[in-house]
């Protein structure tokens, strides 16, 4: 075979698709059913939920490399960026690596500066980067934090200065937060005499539920619910996207934890110095 007829051979390979290979809207179709289907089997515990969060996560990364270095200049593949943002949390949960701050700082702003990238996902990035500046705030300023409860009594965070306070985002409705109760009134038994207290935020609706069941599962502490749910200012002011969510604040008013729930006991034991 000579030169010319390699070089024709050659060209025309390049020209034919791939056997199997997917097209943009093939993948990316695939990306968003796995991010919206349901785990099967459903998981029947957390650990079970861990690990299938995990594989269902590993999965989508997979096929996202793929879209990125198949489809490299179609706009969907900020979106695609993006996703590595948005699921940080869920990340965490299933054990897997996610993003730290910095980095997703990183990636906000270059989602920020494309050209290309969906002007809807621009306003989801803007109220992204908001949020982390937000919490980078809190880790150097003490908390603002002011309400009445629902039980009427007036609080304000400056007043707790010099405790160790953890800041609960939760609901009755919610079974993880359930779930987490006998270990957080555990914790506040040993340390409430120490110079630790805790401060609930209820995204419940029903006030009397509320107090009914903090008086059966011996919750003492203050508790705020303006009954308004996921529509709750305090969710939005915190940019609060699930529960349950707690955040350990140090004694000098600062946020020293946005995942208190990881050893929440050795947390605390440390803050206090114990």
């Amino acid at each position: 075979m000579n030169k010319m007829s390699a070089l024709l051979l050659f060209t025309i390979c390049a020209l034919i698709p791939i056997a199997g290979a997917q097209t943009a809207d093939e993948l990316f179709d695939q990306i968003q059913k796995l991010k919206s289907s349901p785990l099967q089997p459903e998981p029947a515990n957390e650990e079970e939920a861990k690990k299938a969060i995990a594989a269902r996560i590993t999965e989508i990364d997979g096929l996202s490399g793929q879209f990125q270095k198949s489809h490299g200049s179609d706009p969907r593949r900020w979106l695609l960026e993006y996703d590595a943002v948005e699921s940080a949390d869920i990340r965490k949960f299933a054990g897997i690596p996610a993003l730290n701050e910095v980095e997703m700082k990183a990636v906000l702003d270059k989602i920020a500066a494309a050209p290309d990238a969906p002007a809807e996902l621009k306003a989801s990035v803007a109220e992204q980067a908001a949020a982390i500046q937000m919490r980078t705030d809190l880790k150097t300023k003490p908390m603002e934090l002011s309400f009445e409860s629902s039980e009427g009594k007036k609080f304000d965070m400056a007043d707790l200065r010099g405790k160790v306070v953890l800041i609960d985002f939760w609901a009755t409705w919610c079974p993880p937060c359930i779930e987490e109760i006998p270990n957080v009134v555990a914790v506040y038994n040993e340390f409430k005499d120490k110079g630790f207290t805790i401060v609930g935020i209820s995204l419940d609706q029903d006030l009397a539920k509320l107090a009914a069941f903090t008086k059966e599962n011996n919750m003492p502490w203050i508790q705020y619910c303006d009954g308004k749910g996921w529509d709750s200012p305090m969710a939005s002011k915190f940019s609060v996207t699930g529960i349950p969510e707690m955040w350990l604040v140090g004694k000098d008013g600062k946020v020293a934890s946005f995942d208190a729930r990881a050893d929440l006991r050795g947390q605390v034991a440390k803050l206090l110095g114990k």
